[in-house]
């Protein structure tokens, strides 16, 4: 018996697939899924796979899983995602989130809390229910460890009788790739102009960070900050921007940084996502 009596169009399809990953360049954590969307095997979040590996498993008629103490050998039929994990890109660290989008009214959810701003175009993934759609962010690495998975409710009753919701997708969690098998529309797929070998996997927008937040309004200052109030603060941030026009880069782009941080977390992270896009 060969490797290829293993095969199934399902298996060809992951395989082409994990080609398209792979193409990319991008070191994205997967895990193999069964065909209801789950993880094979316990303990999935502390096994992450490559694109390679995945598809090494295929052709060696399934991946080595364990489950209950014995390790098993299943023929995946899906790729997951792992989100919260770190890729580097251009030399810089991110981590990876989905921004999922649970219904109809999840998509008038995106645009009421990001005060009517289109989401930037990025890597977009479908089950092919109407209004279901999932995209990929990159988060930049210094708010790894301040914001966390977060459901936004609709108050909508979806058409299988659930509750719409808008989920921002953070540790421990995977999201389905194309073309990993769907119980009920038969695949994923992705959406038209939007795969992941078609389109860069853009930065999140401020607002989908803010809604993360694990604290959006932090109480406690830095210790050298405790002694000044806010307005102090602010007098001090504004001094040093008014110095920003006589510095020659990057020291210019130093006080900025300073100024915005010691006044609030908002500006914060408005001068970050500024920052991102100065050209070099």
């Amino acid at each position: 018996m060969t490797q290829f009596s293993y095969f199934t169009s399902i298996s060809e399809k992951l395989i082409n697939g994990l080609r398209r990953i792979q193409s990319i360049a991008l070191d994205l954590s997967l895990v193999p899924l069964n065909d209801n969307k789950q993880p094979l095997g316990d303990g999935w979040q502390n096994r992450p796979m490559k694109a390679v590996e995945l598809s090494a498993a295929i052709n060696d008629g399934g991946v080595e899983v364990p489950i209950k103490g014995e390790i098993k050998k299943i023929q995946l039929q899906g790729i997951g995602l792992l989100t919260g994990r770190p890729i580097t890109k251009d030399g810089q660290t991110y981590y990876l989130m989905a921004l999922d989008q649970d219904g109809a009214s999840a998509e008038s959810k995106i645009l009421e809390l990001s005060a009517r701003e289109p989401l930037p175009p990025t890597v977009a993934f479908t089950s092919g229910r109407v209004g279901r759609c999932q995209y990929l962010f990159l988060v930049p690495e210094e708010y790894k460890n301040a914001i966390r998975t977060k459901k936004v409710k609709t108050g909508t009753l979806g058409d299988d009788g659930s509750s719409e919701q808008l989920e921002f997708r953070w540790s421990n969690l995977q999201s389905v790739l194309p073309p990993s098998v769907h119980p009920t529309t038969g695949e994923y797929c992705w959406v038209e102009g939007c795969a992941i070998d078609e389109i860069e996997i853009a930065i999140a927008p401020p607002w989908v960070i803010e809604q993360m937040l694990i604290d959006p309004t932090p109480q406690n200052d830095p210790p050298y900050l405790k002694l000044y109030s806010q307005p102090h603060k602010e007098a001090m941030a504004f001094k040093k921007l008014g110095r920003i026009s006589i510095l020659p880069f990057p020291t210019s782009t130093l006080y900025l940084h300073i100024a915005l941080t010691i006044t609030t977390t908002g500006l914060l992270l408005a001068w970050h996502f500024t920052r991102l896009t100065i050209p070099c």
